[in-house]
């Protein structure tokens, strides 16, 4: 009875090896894509400025320095709040004092402290960015860093344009795929990437032409909104 036992046993161990190799996995089909890109652009008119300046002062008394950069950068401020600029559109974008040094016979030698004090001022009516900036200027402003404009609805914008950018997509992977007898499926990945150009004018440091105090000048120009969408479909 033992002997038939154990030959059963070895009959079924040895069946299992043999069960496994006899069903491979089937062949999977090899999936066709096409990838294409797709672009929308629009161009307007900004409707809000960025105006960068401030005031930046030298000595080697630190006390001095800093009275003498917060006395001219409070005048800049009364000036921009006059023409309508309020307080929570003002923000401090840069306020350092650093000393600066110099080597002198082998040795590191104090010359003097530098302070520097930069605001942001957000224009909300571009017929005042130009105020705003001869104001700066005529208030003893030795830093206008640029003025940069954009638009309000921006974010809006880019929305309606992703959309326009992934229509402009699938219309290529149709026609491409029509002209090689296919037919465009399901997308498979979509990756989205944006460029916003807004319109930086100039930067100027204190120089001789800066020191005139001149009335500066301002344009706005256009700026340009654009996306670009990479998307890859099935094809059938």
């Amino acid at each position: 009875m033992t002997r038939y036992i154990l030959t059963a046993i070895t009959l079924v161990i040895l069946a299992r090896p043999f069960s496994a190799v006899a069903q491979p996995a089937p062949p999977q089909p090899e999936r066709r894509t096409i990838t294409v890109t797709g672009e929308a652009e629009l161009t307007m008119s900004p409707d809000r400025a960025e105006v960068t300046i401030g005031v930046e002062t030298w000595g080697k008394n630190i006390m001095s320095i800093k009275v003498d950069n917060g006395k001219r950068v409070r005048a800049i401020l009364d000036a921009v709040k006059g023409l309508g600029i309020p307080a929570k559109d003002i923000m401090t974008r840069d306020l350092s004092i650093q000393p600066e040094y110099t080597w002198k016979d082998d040795r590191r030698e104090f010359i003097r402290y530098r302070m520097r004090n930069v605001v942001v001022i957000t224009v909300n009516d571009l017929a005042k960015v130009e105020d705003v900036v001869n104001a700066g200027v005529n208030e003893s402003s030795n830093i206008l860093e640029g003025v940069t404009f954009s638009a309000k609805d921006a974010s809006r914008l880019h929305d309606s344009l992703q959309i326009q950018a992934a229509r402009n997509a699938r219309s290529k992977a149709v026609a491409l795929a029509e002209a090689v007898g296919a037919k465009v499926g399901d997308a498979i990945t979509i990756t989205e990437s944006q460029t916003y150009e807004p319109r930086p004018m100039y930067a100027m440091r204190a120089n001789a032409a800066f020191e005139d105090r001149a009335s500066t000048p301002v344009e706005s120009g256009q700026l340009t909104l654009r996306s670009t969408i990479n998307i890859v479909f099935e094809l059938k």
